[in-house]
């Protein structure tokens, strides 16, 4: 079992025990708290979809051009991950620019 494996197992454990312990007036709570999630989720749905898009147009423009120029896989792989970091974290940077 590899380390990512014995931590989900873990916490799936844990939430197991502490679903266990809760009295009714917490079940509702977590009830009205779901609700409030699924909400939140279906507002953010749109967003999701879009950025997805992004992502997938990125890669594939990334991997076109990584072939066109002959980059080997590795170097392509760190080419991504600076492109993923960012779109995810460095968005000010992408302020009036195309993606293409």
């Amino acid at each position: 079992m590899t380390k990512i494996e014995q931590i989900l197992e873990q916490q799936k454990q844990q939430m197991a025990g502490a679903k266990s312990e809760e009295s009714p007036q917490e079940e509702e709570g977590l009830h009205e708290m779901a609700l409030r999630d699924s909400r939140e989720k279906a507002q953010l749905r749109p967003f999701t979809v879009f950025f997805a898009r992004v992502l997938n147009i990125a890669a594939e423009s990334l991997y076109d051009l990584c072939q066109k120029i002959g980059i080997t896989d590795e170097i392509s792989e760190i080419i991504w991950c600076v492109v993923k970091v960012l779109l995810s974290q460095e968005t000010e940077m992408l302020v009036n620019r195309h993606l293409d």
